[in-house]
């Protein structure tokens, strides 16, 4: 398709159906690949497991894929996102 248009592509990943890697897309052709609410929707699923971990299990195992609170800090720290414009 991408070949076939003058115009650039975006594609939306992160939906259930077909899957590809970011290296197929630009091969493909792709412009821009866009996540939408995925990444979002990911964070809300590893959420409900880990409630209903502790419901069903009474068990905290979902914790060590935590991240961990110095990493989310630096993440969102102002020294991340000097010399950006």
């Amino acid at each position: 398709m991408c070949s076939e248009v003058d115009k650039p592509v975006n594609v939306v990943m992160g939906l259930k159906g077909q899957s590809y890697t970011v290296e197929e897309l630009s091969e493909a052709g792709v412009s821009r690949i866009s996540v939408g609410g995925s990444f979002a929707r990911a964070a809300y699923g590893a959420l409900k497991r880990a409630a209903e971990e502790v419901r069903d299990k009474g068990t905290f195992t979902y914790a060590s894929a935590a991240i961990p609170d110095a990493v989310l800090a630096g993440l969102m720290s102002q020294e991340q996102y000097s010399g950006r414009k």
